[in-house]
């Protein structure tokens, strides 16, 4: 068996097609049969797993050459397909190895290796007729197929080779149902059930799911290549769902999709704005029944990196979510947990796009006289607490010496009329994330310390958002401290 190294594999190919064309026709037929491709990819294989990488990129090779020369019939394609699946997923994946950065995919030699599958699938689909290519692939992919991720592989080869044909036989129902097999296993991933049983499996096996979703994720932006029009309304929402999850490797693959989809990273909002109403139409679905998609924040926190939610057609589905949390704080089924990331995905947005209009004095009290100063904590505390009319003990004697003299009280209460008036008046945004404050103060008493700890990041940006508005923010500081120390006494 002919080895070279890795800067010699395109001579070795024209070798191999020149030592094609110099055979009599029986050494061909004996050559081009289907039992050498099965065998020679069933060596690549073994060649890889036993560390033999030189030895399994010659098989590949020879492989990749015969198949360009090949006529498969169904029967041999029903035949090779999970053979070829397995390479896929040994190139990949290890099933040994339970770290991210143990995979084989993040091994130097691995992505030539992968490239050279890439060119065994693309001369498979000129080898074979395409419907009968689908027709055994499909099947594979709908079940519950022991090697899903080598199964995903190939049809994504397979897609990219179709994808860079002017006239490919792939017709919209088939692209759509393949699409739609992509979401159902994406949406399979991503219930309150699997998350569990994800969550309880070894690290091994949650590494597994999450490469799986990746190549998902990847398989749609070539679908969406292939036919927009088609394809977008049916993946759009999981895209922006998974380009805010935990994993990385999701994550950059859904974001990588995104940005592909719309031309250029900058070109995002603009696209999500096209598409508002695909959006919002997937969104009021989810939010109606949230126990079966847990994961619908992702989707709003995606979309509030590009988008401020305060604004257009976004408005009117935060009423209806305002109005559905109002069930689940009365007693309802769902998890409070799904509400507070969703309340902390919209100010996460508002804090993204708000920009302050305030000065550095802003946060200064002019006073008569032309003297400026920043008041002190213990000075805000006492005068927001004499607003209230409540007496503090010695305040008219010692504490009221912190306070500099005024020329007379009545500019003083003219003054604080006038600041009054400008606080009280509060741009919508603004006000919006005062809303969403007030109803995360709900979630504090909750058992779960993650929607303790999501309802306190909440808090904290809507803290910072109102901290030019004193009237606004003094009450929602002292309600805050009062559940704080309420939990802490506890």
């Amino acid at each position: 068996m002919l080895v070279v190294s890795q800067d010699r594999d395109l001579k070795l190919f024209g070798l191999l097609n020149d030592c094609l064309s110099s055979f009599d026709s029986k050494a061909i037929s004996k050559l081009l049969s289907f039992e050498t491709v099965k065998n020679q990819t069933n060596l690549a294989i073994s060649s890889w797993k036993n560390n033999n990488d030189k030895q399994c990129k010659t098989s590949m090779l020879f492989v990749s050459a015969v198949l360009s020369r090949s006529k498969l019939n169904f029967v041999e394609i029903r035949t090779y397909l999970p053979i070829l699946s397995t390479l896929a997923s040994v190139l990949v994946w290890n099933e040994n190895l339970c770290s991210r950065i143990d995979l084989c995919w993040l091994d130097l030699k691995t992505p030539v290796l992968y490239s050279q599958f890439s060119s065994m699938c693309c001369n498979l689909t000129q080898s074979c007729s395409m419907n009968d290519l689908l027709e055994e692939c499909i099947p594979l992919l709908s079940k519950e197929s022991s090697n899903l991720l080598g199964i995903i592989l190939v049809l994504n080869e397979i897609l990219k080779s179709i994808s860079t044909q002017k006239n490919s036989n792939l017709s919209d129902l088939e692209l759509g149902h393949i699409s739609s097999i992509y979401i159902s296993i994406l949406d399979a991933e991503s219930t309150e059930v699997s998350i569990q049983q994800m969550s309880g499996e070894i690290p091994n096996r949650r590494s597994l799911w999450n490469t799986r979703k990746a190549f998902l994720l990847y398989g749609i932006g070539q679908m969406i290549s292939i036919n927009q029009k088609i394809v977008l309304p049916l993946t759009l929402y999981s895209l922006l769902e998974n380009a805010s999850n935990e994993d990385a490797l999701v994550c950059e693959a859904a974001k990588s999709t995104l940005y592909d989809i719309a031309g250029c990273e900058t070109g995002v909002p603009e696209f999500l704005n096209r598409n508002a109403d695909l959006i919002l139409s997937e969104l009021s679905v989810r939010v109606t029944n949230l126990g079966l998609h847990p994961k619908s924040p992702g989707a709003l926190l995606s979309l509030g990196e590009h988008l401020d939610l305060s604004k257009g057609a976004y408005g009117s589905f935060i009423d209806q979510v305002f109005n559905q949390s109002c069930d689940i704080l009365a007693g309802g089924n769902v998890s409070q947990l799904v509400y507070s990331q969703i309340f902390y995905a919209f100010i996460v947005s508002i804090s993204k796009h708000h920009r302050s209009t305030g000065t550095e004095n802003d946060n200064n009290c002019s006073l008569d006289g032309g003297y400026n100063f920043k008041k002190t904590v213990l000075q805000k505390i006492l005068e927001y607490q004499s607003s209230l009319g409540v007496m503090v003990p010695g305040f008219n004697d010692k504490e009221s010496e912190l306070l500099p003299e005024y020329d007379n009280g009545e500019n003083l209460e003219n003054e604080k009329k006038e600041g009054e008036e400008d606080e009280d008046i509060l741009s919508p945004e603004l006000s919006l994330a005062s809303k969403i404050s007030y109803r995360a103060l709900n979630f504090l008493p909750n058992q779960d310390r993650s929607v303790k700890l999501t309802a306190m990041d909440t808090l904290t940006i809507g803290v910072k958002l109102l901290k030019d508005h004193q009237n606004q923010l003094l009450p929602l500081v002292h309600t805050i401290w009062q559940n704080i120390v309420s939990r802490c006494v506890r």
